[in-house]
């Protein structure tokens, strides 16, 4: 029994069409995604060598389309908040140049080398066209040890004590003040499920201040209540003339009858 079926012609014609139709449309705008084609004028990535802390530094990266369709770019999105960029042209005729004046200023507490990219987005392409980076050396004038500080064992209603060493790695005399501790408790207060972000109050960092010779270290003590049980962040801010530095600190603080 033969059970093959078969399109009578009057529908087979249409679909035809239709496939005709959609496929090369298709076609085009695949073709359209490949042709994106813009390259950067010398080099994607760009050093701006040692800088202070307080620096804010720019290099401007020149793009050009190679390709035969007119591109549009949509946007260039930094990977930090600390760099912005302006874009002099979106829409790129064959052969027309854009640039991207890439600012860039150090987070507080940057040390060494630090890097960051610039991801550059073409109308019709979901993945970035062009990745570009910079990168700078922040001159540091203290090695901090811990340079961040992990609490443990800590019980509610506790005093909790901690220390950092702070050392002058510079050839200059450096005094150095802090800004004291700021401290957050996050906790269901209300116990609705959800944390909610407590400032916690009296914590202290002795000295307040610290002379340092060339080559010298000296111990910054901080101290604070563990007043409530639950998560805690916070952190110590250091000033050494117009640089910043900082001290983080987290853990999790157990009920006091926690064995």
């Amino acid at each position: 029994m033969n059970t093959s079926f078969r399109l009578p012609l009057q529908y087979v014609l249409p679909l035809l069409g239709l496939f005709l139709f959609v496929f090369p449309a298709h076609l085009a705008a695949q073709g359209a995604k490949q042709n994106a084609s813009l390259s950067v004028e010398g080099t994607s990535e760009y050093y701006f060598g040692e800088i202070e802390q307080s620096d804010t530094v720019e290099h401007t990266f020149v793009l050009k389309n190679n390709g035969k369709e007119t591109v549009e770019i949509t946007r260039a999105k930094a990977s930090c908040g600390c760099t912005a960029t302006v874009l002099s042209e979106k829409v790129l005729a064959p052969g027309k140049k854009t640039e991207i004046k890439v600012r860039f200023t150090p987070p507080r507490g940057s040390r060494n080398k630090v890097t960051k990219t610039v991801s550059v987005y073409v109308k019709g392409q979901e993945a970035p066209h062009t990745v570009l980076r910079i990168s700078a050396t922040v001159k540091s004038y203290v090695d901090i040890q811990p340079p961040s500080i992990q609490l443990t064992n800590m019980k509610q209603g506790e005093q909790v004590k901690t220390a950092v060493t702070i050392t002058n790695v510079s050839d200059k005399a450096l005094v150095v003040n802090t800004s004291g501790v700021s401290l957050t408790s996050y906790r269901d207060a209300d116990d609705s499920g959800r944390k909610q972000a407590f400032p916690m109050q009296g914590g202290s960092v002795s000295p307040t201040t610290l002379n340092l010779a060339p080559g010298e270290s000296k111990s910054l003590a901080i101290t604070f209540k563990a007043e409530h049980e639950g998560q805690i962040n916070g952190s110590v801010g250091l000033k050494i003339g117009n640089n910043s530095n900082v001290v983080y600190l987290f853990g999790i603080v157990a009920p006091k009858d926690a064995k």
